[in-house]
């Protein structure tokens, strides 16, 4: 949304008996207007909160005394053109003050006095905006920056505009901003969309986008990593609601976006729409590409996944087929997710998810292992994504190498490689080398297990992936360095593993263990472990450290078809 603000006022201004000066507004119906942020833009990270129901209130006013303060000197604005045959109101009325309070220092800013007035038949309805009592202290969402002392006729410090773009339709959107200083500081463009139709006038939801500038080597890296959030909704008139688009992203680390859809005034979700003729689950993408295989060559958007691929289609005993899917993953650590649909002539479709977890995932209290489970428990359970469809990832180029690595009568095991071209511009800085995320899996799939039941086991092997820690460090994921498979009547691997270490952007290089502070230099020493397939899942060995007699850290590299390389990694420099 780059326009955010188009509309025309075709203005008459009139000199009222209480020294205020009143605009009759009206737009241009070829100018649609839209409800959200007018920018994106800042300097250090950029959010946006959307409240429904809303911070604030219409409360009606029915003091003559408050009524008639109310109409001296205010900022006016009326709108005249409202459709009184549908929702009986002839016309609207706003009055917005905004005093230099005589204690208010140094602050650019301070607070807004809101009121609407209805016309109805032969009276008038008054209306205060007015702010909910919250539970904890929170920032004042109607604060307004105030005008230079200088300045004798100051514009208002709010802008009244039909949110629909349609001045007929009792619909505002009353919008202004503050500049707010702290730790950083904040340009605050806060709107309330006012839903004016009779018989209960009230405001249906309150915006605040939120530009931000962080100082100090810390608070300007940790903002810049932060994932951003935006909002735009647009009234469709068929609906008679608004059509709201809810964007996270985070440009400064990855393309990845994650879209959702829903409706503002009634809250509904809006699935996802799957062009005709396409599926719309991963059951029925295998049950297409079951019928042509030319489908396994098509990478699909999926409601609740995004970018989906058919990576894998393996017959198994009892007539049955196995579809393994690929999709995005998480964006930091790189990684992918994993799906399968087992097909069956006597039985319906089914759908699981694989848990890929690292071996070497530091995961001491099971909290990664325990989400991962009750993910997989729930698709399997409600044989759909827990993830809504209304929800859709985006992002660089996501694609799967296989590759098969033991194969017998029952057992099969596979190496795949996820790779996605994570970079926006410059250098990616959330891989080891900058140039997009690469990731090794292996997937057993076992056949032997009773009522036709398949077992499926996957463990992520190696990842160039980084993970932003905090004020301008970067942690890499522990990782295979070097592979040697043994050739036998089961799967066993010899797996050499370099540990997780942390990097900053203000220096060059590894950090060496902080020994001074706690740190231990064995738990960055690379380590081997034994790692096999039971038949029923991975196993590893204890692990057996391989400490040197001085630091000596690895930067990993992954090849587009899974070849993993480990060269020496710099380390960073003591103070001189």
């Amino acid at each position: 949304m780059t326009t955010l603000r188009s509309f025309r006022i075709i203005a008459l201004v009139a000199a009222l008996s209480t020294g205020s000066l009143v605009v009759v507004a009206q737009d241009n119906s070829e100018l649609p207007h839209s409800f959200g942020c007018s920018s994106t833009s800042a300097e250090s990270t950029f959010n946006a909160e959307l409240q429904r129901p809303a911070r604030l209130q219409l409360v009606s006013a029915t003091e003559q005394n408050e009524i008639q303060q109310a109409q001296i000197h205010p900022f006016h604005t009326s709108y005249i053109k409202i459709d009184v045959a549908r929702y009986k109101i002839s016309r609207i009325d706003f009055y917005i003050h905004h005093d230099r309070p005589p204690d208010a220092g140094s602050l650019p800013y301070s607070p807004l006095t809101i009121y609407v007035r209805l016309s109805v038949s032969d009276q008038f309805l008054w209306w205060k905006v007015v702010e909910l009592e919250q539970d904890r202290p929170q920032q004042n969402l109607l604060l307004a920056d105030l005008p230079s002392p200088d300045e004798k006729k100051p514009d208002s410090p709010a802008t009244v505009l039909p949110a629909t773009g349609d001045p007929t339709i009792p619909f505002f959107d009353v919008q202004w901003s503050s500049l707010q200083q702290g730790t950083s500081v904040s340009a605050v463009e806060a709107h309330i969309l006012l839903d004016l139709r009779l018989p209960q006038p009230h405001i249906a939801a309150d915006l605040s986008c939120n530009s931000i500038e962080a100082f100090g080597v810390c608070g300007a890296w940790d903002a810049q990593m932060q994932s951003r959030n935006n909002y735009e909704c647009d009234w469709i008139k068929a609906d008679h609601d608004f059509r709201c688009e809810a964007t996270v992203w985070n440009d400064g680390v990855t393309k990845r976006q994650t879209k959702s859809w829903f409706q503002l005034l009634s809250g509904k979700d809006i699935p996802f729409s799957v062009p005709p003729g396409n599926p719309a689950t991963l059951q029925q993408f295998a049950e297409f590409a079951e019928r042509d295989p030319s489908w396994r060559a098509r990478q699909i958007e999926l409601p609740g996944l995004g970018k989906t691929s058919d990576i894998l289609r393996l017959p198994v005993v009892e007539d049955r087929v196995i579809h393994v899917f690929g999709a995005y993953g998480d964006p930091a650590p790189f990684g992918a997710s994993f799906f399968y649909v087992v097909l069956s002539r006597d039985h319906a479709a089914k759908l699981g998810y694989i848990p890929s977890i690292s071996f070497f995932e530091h995961d001491p209290e099971g909290k990664a292992r325990h989400l991962e489970a009750t993910f997989e428990n729930s698709v399997s359970e409600k044989q759909t994504l827990p993830t809504p469809a209304s929800e859709i990832k985006l992002g660089g180029e996501l694609s799967f190498g296989v590759k098969e690595l033991f194969n017998d009568a029952l057992t099969h095991i596979y190496q795949i490689t996820a790779r996605e071209d994570q970079i926006t511009s410059g250098r990616d800085r959330m891989t080891v080398g900058g140039n997009g995320g690469r990731a090794v899996y292996w997937l057993a799939i076992e056949d032997q297990q009773s009522e036709d039941r398949t077992c499926f086991g996957m463990t992520k092997v190696a990842s160039n992936g980084l993970s932003y820690v905090g004020c301008a460090r970067q942690r890499t994921e522990a990782s295979a360095a070097v592979v040697t498979i043994e050739r036998g009547v089961s799967f066993h691997a010899l797996v050499d593993v370099e540990s997780s270490h942390t990097s900053t952007e203000a220096t060059e290089g590894i950090e060496p263990p902080d020994t001074e502070n706690g740190e231990k230099v064995e738990d960055q020493c690379a380590y081997s472990v034994d790692v096999e397939w039971n038949h029923k899942q991975w196993l590893a060995s204890e692990p057996k450290l391989e400490c040197g007699s001085t630091f000596s850290p690895r930067e990993i590299s992954i090849a587009d078809d899974g070849a993993i390389t480990a060269k020496p990694a710099q380390i960073e420099s003591g103070p001189n």
